[in-house]
């Protein structure tokens, strides 16, 4: 018969809450994905890359770059993205969650320069996924 030390159920979920903690998922990569807008569909590529650059093609007519991060909230599993795109008049974020496939998009919103809120900009299609390449 085994006995199984006092310590050991503590030990082990110690090492499971420091081991969910740690920030250790690769996000950088290319990833495509369709967002449904009212307006018809895109096909977007998104890069990430090492220094943090962030590439997109697919939304608008030219390629937007700009950066990305983990997501950083005290407490929570750090599995996530948050893209955002700097324009003259406006400011896009996309929040991003990471899944087997690659990264789903659980949150795309807008703000226009000067003023304070986000909004959250519809897609027909909820949560689309962006498949990593490779």
């Amino acid at each position: 018969e085994m006995r199984v030390h006092p310590l050991h159920p503590l030990i082990l979920g110690v090492i499971a809450l420091t081991s969910s903690c740690r920030n250790d998922f690769v996000a950088e990569g290319i990833y495509r994905g369709k967002l449904v807008m009212s307006d018809g569909s895109k096909n977007v590529k998104l890069e990430l890359l090492a220094n943090n650059t962030a590439l997109m093609r697919g939304l608008f007519d030219c390629v937007v770059k700009g950066t990305w991060e983990k997501e950083t909230i005290v407490g929570y599993r750090k599995d996530g993205v948050w893209v955002s795109f700097d324009f003259p008049k406006f400011r896009i974020l996309m929040k991003m969650k990471k899944v087997e496939e690659g990264l789903i998009l659980s949150d795309l919103s807008g703000r226009i320069n000067g003023r304070t809120i986000l909004r959250s900009l519809k897609l027909k299609e909820e949560k689309p996924l962006f498949r990593r390449e490779g």
